[in-house]
């Protein structure tokens, strides 16, 4: 929960049917969603994207003359749906509960991130912070609070509205202000970009998934960070090599082939118009699987979350 109760001041809740809502409202701050700090368990009064902006801006203040960095792994606006009420009555016009719970948790956001970049000024650091702002993956479309059009999709399947998400990037001097990226990224570039930015060199014993992006995004390197890209849950595959990407299920027997260039809604299967493709990507994705996927995934699937997408069923490991 955003708050230690359910209900608490100064809160305006909305709860719907989904799955991954029914379970935190129940399970409220107990247990694996107890609020920690340094291995102990503590009570925040404090709405909680608040509490998170609080706990980076403090940090930073004590360590603006040394290196640091800082991983903010905002909850909002992931359900439960809590929004602070001065947030809530910014959006008297939408008549849809959900989503004006939902609208006023993401401007309750970006004002704590809007809050957290004037500090980095304040501090006189702004030159020697790189600030990353991305999402885990597309919106949540089962929540019926957001879609993510003209992208196919969303949330847990390997579709472009659940994998392609915002990724940003500012370097004040050194990242130019205003630049879009027209390659595919990824967030492993994360790791291999902050090292690099602070100076450090990787070991060179073993193989990373991610680069360095700055080289990237400011012109230097004109080649594509990852020519392919590869997707595995469980049962769905999918891989981007260029402009194509195939998508499948193993166990469900479905396979789609898209020219993301030409159709990023992912709309026309080539899977039959191109056989020599499909079969390319394919075994691309096999190899992958057998001399790179060296440890089982962490994260194994739980159950399956059924999807009706243009009137065709699928069903997406959760």
């Amino acid at each position: 929960l955003y708050t230690p109760k359910e209900n608490w001041s100064g809160v305006i809740n909305h709860k719907h049917k989904a799955f991954s809502a029914q379970h935190q409202w129940k399970t409220g701050r107990k247990e694996q969603a107890a609020i920690m700090r340094n291995g102990e368990e503590i009570i925040e009064e404090e709405y909680l994207t608040d509490a998170f902006r609080d706990e980076m801006m403090k940090y930073m203040e004590e360590h603006k003359d040394e290196p640091f960095f800082i991983y903010g792994a905002f909850s909002a606006p992931h359900v439960p749906f809590q929004a602070p009420v001065e947030y809530y009555c910014q959006y008297p016009h939408v008549e849809d509960e959900n989503k004006r719970v939902y609208y006023a948790m993401i401007s309750s956001l970006d004002d704590a991130i809007g809050e957290i970049t004037q500090k980095i000024k304040d501090l006189g650091i702004e030159e020697d912070t790189l600030i990353f702002f991305i999402s885990d993956n597309g919106g949540a479309s089962y929540t019926h609070a957001t879609d993510n059009g003209p992208l196919k999709a969303g949330k847990l399947t390997q579709f472009e509205g659940g994998i392609r998400i915002p990724f940003m990037m500012k370097w004040k001097g050194k990242v130019p202000a205003g630049t879009r990226y027209k390659y595919p990224v990824s967030s492993t570039d994360i790791f291999a970009t902050s090292v690099a930015a602070a100076g450090g060199v990787l070991p060179s014993d073993r193989e990373y998934d991610g680069v360095d992006l700055v080289p990237y995004v400011t012109g230097k390197k004109k080649e594509r960070p990852h020519q392919v890209l590869f997707w595995r849950a469980d049962h769905i595959w999918a891989i981007r090599d260029g402009d194509y990407k195939l998508i499948l299920s193993t166990r469900d027997g479905w396979a789609e082939l898209y020219n993301l260039i030409t159709d990023q809604s992912e709309m026309i299967n080539l899977k039959e118009q191109m056989p020599e493709l499909y079969e390319k990507l394919h075994e691309e994705h096999e190899e992958w699987q057998k001399n790179k996927l060296k440890v089982k995934p962490m994260w194994p699937r739980i159950m399956d979350k059924r999807f009706v997408i243009d009137g065709k069923d699928y069903y997406f490991p959760a």
